[in-house]
């Protein structure tokens, strides 16, 4: 029976329309009522488990997922594949690796979906079979990017390093010098002690074209960027983690040097040097109030307007993102226009200032707002006005200040956050995978301060 041969496009639209809008509870209802019609087809299913997703509610996501792996009939292609991204997300790799095998029987061949089987085997542990199976995929697709991408990673996790080093070249090589892959050969030399390619590689990925003038793009004066990494207090079975970090930071400075072409100057740092710095800069009053911060977020929130009060041509950028524009930091376009630059993102329902990163352009110079800035920050941890770190030392501190600020029209311009910023910036890894870290859940079982 085709199940959704009663159902008129108007109608699909009316259960839909209530996730369009950010009303994700009533969109749920609507695809459960959905599923209860048309238990076969994939639209009910697959919007439950987006609505879950976005509402964070983990088990309701895994239960229709495994529902309509069950169920679907009409759309099960496409089913499948919302279907695997919440069993892997949620570590249910035996159910994901049912759906990649149930793709290597299908006729159709498509590698997207093929590569399923592989990354399931591999979150299982099962590394020789991945690469077994990657090695019997790449006969069939010998120069196809997704194929080549997944054989180099179950080669890497079978710790054969020089295949995949050579495939990770052929990628390379076939997708015209993709930047993403660059990023990861990169990421693999340093994992194994190849720091002087891994250096290699990393300028030649931000190679500028040979046909532009050396000096083309240049900004003077040099840019300086700044970011901040605070350290984890160890806990027992954690050294995986700060093995991978400090992997991480290595690459992140080397993408940042090599990106700023020799013309500029990239910092990471921790708390101590950025107590240092905040005493070198504003004294040592300020730097007893950036101690009083008790959350990593804070004393980021604290150095960023510090370091951006302080100099000029200078860039704060939320770690672990990264320039990933071919053509080095200098060469983008909103670096060229000689705006300051300060970005938003879409929060509470509009367009909200963000502080994740700015840009206090030399030409265009608002060091006064990130001294008043940081003014109202040390108010607010003075006389502890709320526990709320967003208040106290984030973006509303900064809103609060911007809208007495008389020449912003004239001299800041707006990147918004993720559709502009996704263009020159990414993150090396996604660090909110896990949110019991993050401040807004901290805040509410703890003082955001430090009696110093």
């Amino acid at each position: 029976m085709d199940t959704n041969s009663n159902l008129c496009p108007k109608s699909i639209e009316i259960v839909q329309s209530p996730a369009r809008r950010g009303d994700f509870v009533e969109a749920l209802n609507q695809a459960e009522r959905l599923i209860r019609h048309y238990p076969d087809w994939h639209q009910g299913h697959t919007l439950a488990i987006t609505c879950c997703r976005r509402l964070k509610k983990a088990d309701q996501e895994i239960h229709f997922a495994a529902l309509g792996t069950c169920s679907v009939h009409d759309g099960r292609h496409l089913f499948l594949a919302h279907a695997f991204e919440t069993f892997m997300r949620h570590d249910k790799f035996y159910m994901a690796l049912t759906i990649g095998k149930e793709y290597a029987r299908s006729n159709k061949r498509d590698p997207k979906h093929l590569v399923k089987e592989v990354f399931a085997l591999i979150a299982l542990g099962k590394f020789k079979q991945a690469a077994q199976t990657a090695r019997v995929l790449l006969k069939e697709f010998p120069e196809d990017e997704i194929i080549l991408e997944c054989a180099a990673k179950s080669f890497k996790a079978i710790n054969d390093i020089q295949e995949a080093i050579s495939t990770y070249n052929k990628l390379i090589r076939i997708s015209k010098n993709n930047w993403a892959f660059y990023d990861q050969l990169i990421t693999l030399l340093l994992e194994n002690g190849k720091n002087k390619r891994a250096q290699k590689l990393c300028a030649k990925s931000y190679a500028w074209n040979q046909d532009q003038p050396k000096d083309v793009n240049r900004c003077e004066p040099a840019i300086q960027v700044m970011q901040y990494f605070h350290s984890m207090n160890l806990r027992d079975g954690q050294n995986d983690k700060a093995n991978h970090h400090k992997i991480i930071n290595e690459k992140i400075k080397l993408q940042w040097q090599s990106s700023l072409q020799g013309h500029g100057t990239y910092q990471l740092i921790g708390r101590e040097e950025a107590a240092a710095n905040i005493k070198k800069w504003f004294g040592n009053d300020a730097r007893t109030l950036f101690n009083c911060c008790a959350l990593p977020a804070m004393q980021a929130d604290f150095l960023r307007v510090a370091f951006l009060a302080q100099q000029t041509n200078a860039l704060y950028i939320d770690w672990p993102h990264r320039p990933i524009h071919p053509g080095g930091l200098l060469a983008e376009s909103h670096i060229q226009k000689g705006k300051s630059l300060l970005a938003t993102r879409f929060r509470g329902g509009e367009q909200r200032l963000w502080n994740g990163f700015a840009f206090n352009s030399a030409k265009s110079d608002i060091s006064t707002y990130f001294q008043a800035v940081l003014e109202k920050i040390m108010h607010n941890i003075e006389h502890r006005v709320s526990n709320n770190v967003w208040v106290v030392t984030g973006p509303g501190a900064w809103i609060d200040v911007l809208n007495d600020f008389n020449e912003q029209d004239t001299l800041i311009d707006y990147i918004v956050f993720p559709e502009d910023f996704k263009k020159y910036f990414q993150p090396a890894f996604d660090k909110r995978k896990n949110l019991h870290d993050h401040w807004s859940v901290k805040q509410e079982s703890q003082s955001i301060f430090l009696n110093v």
